[in-house]
């Protein structure tokens, strides 16, 4: 039976805003698919609506009043004289409005010009009608109307053009430049405008709607299409209106009444109302939806969105997402058939990261094992021992000097970076210059750990929100991520890898330390002598770290200085040789067996637990608001129970340490193992 079907019907498909809304209506879900106000109507119209019910003017009506405000209204907004008899015709809402205009003008094969991105319903109407959308890309990222472009798209069949300011989606308010360029066109080539004005009293920063009719010549040939959707918050009453010359309106009135006979009666008299609101109310409309713009705004490019477009009107913005965008390092987004990405943008891909640095200190560490020892000495003196392994500490030694030598001598020019800045300009991308010109500077901006990584994995390819951020200078909230303080310097918001190539480097030098305790356990025997040149070893290393603090060496895990390495390996022997005598000396198992569950699976462990993959697919399940899922709800409750938002952070981080101890030994129990 599909082959019913008109051919029209066959050319629109569903409703993409449409299918989003439902889907976030049955998932309890924000919905940010469909325009409208996240605020209620205001009371006195709502009582209008009510009043008008309770009147019973609840059957079929037109309503004279509302053509006579509505060209009250246009004469005070742009000069234009509108007969409210004639001239318009009142429609539910600007949809009808804008279809009616639609049907009313274009024949099959008939042209009409769109600007892109566009709102759906322009290119189905058009379609619907027979005619051929043509469109006329804006061009990003301020939207501008390229005339070339737009002269280039008339034909000898264009019919109309359609222009929709404030625009939905960018938010842009096309400029008087802009407007008299189309309206030349149109003249020139007698050709037909159908504009929709519905954020007409949505604009910003002192910018005002230009109605394209009210440019010479334009009156005759244009058709204004607007209702009270979006101004009075009533998205769902359904009343707008055209406005047009006499024929035209006639036309789309008659279409009107075939198609609804009229919009719906209580809300017309309701409008009646909301249409006699005084200057006040539009410039406090305004305002409210600018203090939400500039909130959002700050919201977003605060947590790394790209905004390079601040809307001048409606209430839509274009966003980019961040680079460290949770969804793209998890999974990437997944695409239909015949797309040919599922959303990791090489261009700016990381190519170091935890997992990297293990790997290439694992593999330093295991090549200098296999080739820097010599394996025919047998060890039985201390002589013998430095004699086995002394190639490979020189390698330590040489690979530690290459470190020292790049970090204090590397000469570190100027460099700049592009960030998202929260000034309200018409790009919030900027570019921020950072002064070096410095050696051996181990502060933030300067240091060679990050301009070699700069110079050699790129800017676009390292850690995009860098623990910088959660110093003092660069966090509210320091030592945790926040906004930034007033007067913070522009490097705050500099990428920077602490698991980048220098670093990198170093971390191999702790596996270099780890393997000199792996060979006291293969040459002794003993358990009082690997406790006992284990302690000696962990000791001398945390001096060692300490001793290099003192003399200006700072502990930094950043940039992985020489002091944090020696303090790393020793803090990490000394427990190493605290479990050593509970384990194998006491043989006390019991206390440490969740450790032993947790090493025979620590990359499943690692992956979900320490990635966040199990808690980002348990958040996922929430009871109404995404806020009320288990993980932060388990976490909130540590918190009220201890009456301490940091010990309850910690008790919930012990809770996760146990819980996926007891999933490691589930694991165990059952002989299932993952591992490279």
């Amino acid at each position: 039976m599909e082959g019913k079907l008109s051919r029209s019907a066959k050319k629109i498909t569903s409703s993409s805003i449409q299918e989003l809304s439902q889907l976030a209506q049955r998932c309890n879900a924000i919905n940010l698919a469909e325009g409208f106000p996240d605020f209620p109507a205001p009371t006195h119209i709502k009582n209008a609506a009510v009043s008008a019910i309770n009147s019973d003017f609840n059957q079929y009506r037109h309503v004279q009043g509302v053509c006579d405000h509505v060209a009250r209204m246009v004469k005070e907004m742009h000069g234009l004289d509108i007969d409210p008899l004639t001239d318009v015709a009142i429609c539910c809402g600007q949809s009808e409005a804008f279809a009616a205009a639609i049907f009313a003008t274009i024949d099959p094969g008939d042209e009409v010009i769109l600007f892109d991105p566009s709102y759906e319903t322009y290119e189905a109407c058009v379609t619907m009608a027979g005619g051929v959308p043509i469109h006329v890309p804006l061009d990003p990222p301020q939207w501008t109307l390229d005339s070339s472009k737009l002269l280039r798209s008339f034909t000898e069949r264009t019919k109309a053009i359609v222009l929709n300011s404030p625009h939905n989606p960018t938010g842009k308010v096309f400029t008087k430049e802009e407007l008299e360029i189309v309206a030349g066109e149109c003249c020139s080539r007698n050709c037909l405008a159908i504009t929709d004005e519905v954020y007409e009293h949505i604009t910003y920063d002192y910018l005002k709607h230009i109605s394209l009719a009210s440019f010479p010549g334009m009156q005759e040939r244009t058709v204004i299409t607007s209702s009270l959707s979006k101004s009075f918050s009533v998205t769902g009453w359904r009343v707008g209106w055209a406005i047009a010359p006499a024929f035209l309106a006639s036309a789309i009135r008659n279409i009107h009444a075939r198609v609804t006979d009229c919009a719906p009666a209580p809300f017309q008299e309701a409008a009646l109302s909301a249409l006699r609101s005084p200057p006040e109310y539009f410039e406090s409309l305004r305002r409210d939806y600018q203090s939400k713009r500039d909130y959002i705004i700050k919201l977003l490019a605060g947590v790394g969105f790209k905004i390079e477009f601040i809307p001048q009107g409606s209430f839509f913005l274009f966003a980019e997402l961040p680079d460290n965008c949770s969804l793209l390092d998890v999974c990437g987004y997944f695409h239909g058939r015949g797309k040919l990405t599922y959303g990791v943008d090489l261009s700016k891909i990381r190519w170091l990261g935890v997992l990297q640095r293990i790997s290439i200190g694992y593999f330093l560490a295991s090549i200098s094992e296999i080739w820097l020892v010599n394996h025919n000495i047998s060890v039985d003196s201390p002589a013998a021992f430095v004699k086995k392994y002394f190639i490979q500490w020189m390698f330590s030694i040489l690979l530690c000097s290459v470190y020292l030598c790049l970090l204090y001598g590397l000469y570190v020019p100027n460099w700049k970076f592009e960030h998202s800045n929260l000034l309200w300009s018409s790009r919030l991308s900027i570019i921020e210059n950072v002064h070096c010109e410095v050696r051996g500077s181990l502060e933030p901006p300067c240091n060679a750990v990050g301009f070699i990584d700069r110079l050699i994995l790129g800017k676009d390819h390292i850690y995009q929100r860098p623990v910088y951020r959660r110093t003092e200078e660069c966090s509210v909230n320091s030592p945790d991520y926040g906004p930034l303080p007033p007067g913070s310097p522009g490097w705050c918001l500099a990428p920077f890898d602490p698991e980048g190539i220098l670093s990198s480097l170093m971390a191999a030098i702790t596996c270099f330390m780890g393997l000199q305790y792996g060979h006291i356990i293969v040459l002794l025997q003993g358990h009082k002598q690997r406790v006992l040149l284990w302690s000696v070893f962990s000791f001398c290393l945390l001096l060692v770290g300490y001793i290099l603090e003192i003399l200006g060496i700072p502990l930094s895990k950043a940039l992985y200085t020489l002091s944090y390495m020696f303090i790393s390996a020793g803090a990490s022997g000394l427990v190493l040789t605290a479990i050593y005598y509970i384990v194998d000396i006491e043989q006390l198992r019991k206390p440490t067996i969740l450790l032993q569950w947790m090493g025979m699976n620590a990359l499943v462990v690692y992956a979900l637990a320490a990635c966040d993959i199990f808690p980002a697919v348990i958040q996922g399940f929430y009871w109404h608001s995404p806020e009320n899922n288990l993980v932060d709800a388990s976490e909130a409750l540590m918190q009220t129970i201890l009456h301490s938002e940091k010990w309850g952070t910690m008790a919930f981080v012990i809770v996760e340490i146990l819980f996926w101890g007891l999933f490691a030994g589930f694991l165990h129990k059952k002989g299932i193992y993952i591992k490279l």
